[in-house]
């Protein structure tokens, strides 16, 4: 039991995001690490879901500005962490584990929130379409009519999001003549190089997260040589 008279240790971390859907679990936030324990993997984030124990090694830690070291507190690191395949839960905690060291992290409990889809559409441009999406069901809307799918197949690893694999797939990448294959095959006689502009929504569940331009612009090239 802890001494009434001391004064209360500061918290090794705190859970900022707490959301969840369709089985997809999405925690973040921050823990203060000594340097001995900032190599890839070696601090764990323990959660434990309505008693079921799940753990995960904090690997793609990112130094946080707001939170220095200071006077008997290290450093602080943002993590992002997610589950696959999780019923939603009705009461959870989240531990630190340092070593044999079990660190407290707040808030003491925390429910799921409905998961707010995270993406951005990178690139658009005669190259083609790219960008990148942590959410549900991911397709492009393009110019308000039709609906293509799109597979999330690209490693990203500029993105901060860990789900227990080596690859973190939340990218993906289209070329002009696979959009606008896709585009025909949904919408007979669409066209999508004809040089006009074309709005592009990237949708999570129906939802906007994204939206770009794009337009082609045919380039010929050439000279005349005497």
């Amino acid at each position: 039991m802890s001494d009434p008279h001391q004064p209360a240790l500061p918290p090794a971390g705190h859970i900022e995001i707490s959301e969840w859907a369709e089985g997809l679990a999405y925690l973040a936030g921050w823990v203060r690490l000594p340097p001995a324990f900032l190599a890839p993997g070696t601090a764990r984030l323990r959660f434990v879901r309505d008693g079921q124990v799940l753990e995960r090694p904090l690997r793609y830690l990112q130094p946080r500005a707001d939170l220095p070291a200071a006077e008997g507190l290290d450093a602080g690191y943002g993590f992002h962490v997610m589950w696959r395949d999780l019923p939603a839960w009705s009461s959870g905690q989240a531990e630190l584990l340092l070593g044999a060291a079990v660190l407290p992290i707040t808030p003491v409990a925390f429910l799921p929130r409905p998961l707010v889809p995270r993406g951005h559409l990178a690139l658009a441009d005669r190259f083609g379409i790219a960008g990148w999406l942590l959410g549900m069901a991911p397709a492009l809307l393009v110019d308000g009519t039709t609906t293509l799918p799109i597979t999330l197949s690209e490693h990203r690893p500029d993105l901060p999001f860990d789900e227990g694999r080596e690859d973190r797939l939340f990218g993906f990448r289209l070329t002009p003549e696979t959009l606008g294959q896709a585009l025909r095959a949904a919408l007979p006689g669409a066209a999508l190089m004809d040089g006009a502009a074309h709005e592009l929504v990237l949708l999570s569940d129906g939802q906007e997260v994204s939206r770009a331009t794009f337009r082609h612009r045919r380039r010929l090239d050439g000279a005349l040589e005497f």
